[in-house]
């Protein structure tokens, strides 16, 4: 649920107001920043850690709305992030604010990047849903 309410946030708000935020280039800085301090915060130790505690939740339960919570979370989740947003942001890393194509990139970058958000917070959404499910009936029965 926090890693959803995260990935939530960025597709609301923070992406947003990145792409009003003084010129291409006082977003793009901001964003290179972010994804600089994300990965040593605790967001990470979630994000990260989720996928295996999950999966080993799912082998030993034999509840199928486990095993989807965490299928879900590891494909839509983790996987969109490894396949899609982590390049993304890789490349917006190698590249200088100040300089015309880190401009146009930029806006590529926007519209993209955040397009892949929004599915991973869909699943995340899901996800979470899955699993607050299998623990309500878990705890009914």
């Amino acid at each position: 649920g926090l890693v959803a309410g995260t990935f939530v946030t960025f597709s609301d708000f923070v992406m947003r107001s990145l792409s009003v935020i003084g010129d291409e280039a006082q977003g793009m800085r901001a964003m290179q920043s972010i994804n600089r301090v994300i990965y040593r915060s605790m967001f990470m130790v979630l994000f990260l850690g989720l996928t295996p505690v999950l999966g080993a939740i799912a082998y030993a339960s034999s509840d199928p709305w486990v095993s989807a919570g965490a299928i879900t979370y590891g494909l839509g989740v983790f996987g969109v992030t490894v396949v899609a947003n982590v390049p993304m942001n890789q490349k917006l890393e190698r590249m200088d604010a100040d300089v015309g194509p880190a401009k146009l990139y930029w806006q590529q970058y926007l519209a993209q990047w955040t397009l892949w958000n929004h599915v991973r917070s869909a699943n995340a959404v899901a996800a979470t849903t899955f699993l607050l499910f299998a623990a309500t009936r878990t705890g009914a029965g």
